[in-house]
């Protein structure tokens, strides 16, 4: 049983690698949309409404859809918020 939950936290551990790699992608994407806008408002509630609507529908993990709702959408409003 502990080789067992070591091998799944070393999986989680890869997966939480790759989570920090993809943010700062997502980070340095959204720095390039700012600098297009030229210093102008990049943030657009409506854009971050339909991404947060796209994500709860496409998601089919073990956590259903609801917890894309309000747990998530304050984690994705965190992250978009530290990429203005």
């Amino acid at each position: 049983m502990a080789d067992d939950i070591e091998k799944l936290r070393k999986e989680i551990d890869a997966l939480n690698d790759e989570l920090a790699v993809l943010v700062q992608r997502r980070a340095g994407l959204a720095q390039r949309i700012g600098a297009l806008k030229g210093g102008a408002g990049a943030y657009r509630p409506e854009r971050e409404a339909a991404i947060l609507r796209r994500v709860a529908k496409t998601n089919s993990g073990p956590l259903g859809a609801e917890p894309c709702s309000p747990c998530s959408a304050r984690s994705s409003r965190r992250v978009a918020r530290s990429m203005r």
